[in-house]
């Protein structure tokens, strides 16, 4: 077996110090509206298109890339 220097290097340790998966729950404005099961809105989807811009570092990613969204 191969020693691995590094935790980050070591392809067979896939988490640590990490939590249990768990259920999760919506809020809902009322029982009612719980029971029917429709969207909650409480709740936002994030699907959909978003923006992505890939830089190789830092410095070149686009200066006011939050300006639009500020709106």
């Amino acid at each position: 077996m191969a020693q691995h220097a590094n935790d980050w290097e070591n392809p067979q340790l896939v988490s640590q110090n990490a939590m249990q998966p768990h259920a999760y729950f919506i809020p809902y404005p009322s029982d009612q509206a719980a029971l029917l099961g429709d969207s909650s809105p409480f709740t936002k989807s994030l699907d959909g298109i978003w923006k992505f811009h890939l830089s190789n570092n830092p410095d070149e990613r686009p200066r006011d890339f939050f300006q639009e969204w500020l709106l």
